[in-house]
């Protein structure tokens, strides 16, 4: 009951683009295919943990991954668009 759910989160463009590249990473460490949502806390001091690797996230309009999407200019039908074009490709 005490986390905030803030989206987008409110950092630093250092610290996004270093949270972005642990993401990446943790992906394709983990050989995961077309999309997942890597969950993280942020200490205080600034250390980033990687909590999860959610690889299958909620995909309802109020789900993370959608209102992540729409944080960077996704729409709730261009991601679900997205997500089956890359099945596709598969």
């Amino acid at each position: 009951g005490s986390a905030v759910e803030t989206c987008p989160a409110e950092l630093s463009p250092e610290k996004t683009e270093e949270m972005q590249h642990y993401a990446e990473e943790a992906f394709r460490v983990l050989r995961l295919k077309n999309y997942a949502r890597m969950d993280f806390m942020m200490s205080k001091a600034g250390e980033i943990y990687c909590l999860e690797a959610n690889t299958v996230p909620g995909m309802t309009n109020t789900s993370l991954l959608p209102q992540e999407a729409a944080a960077v200019g996704i729409s709730f039908e261009d991601l679900c668009q997205q997500l089956v074009e890359m099945a596709l490709e598969e």
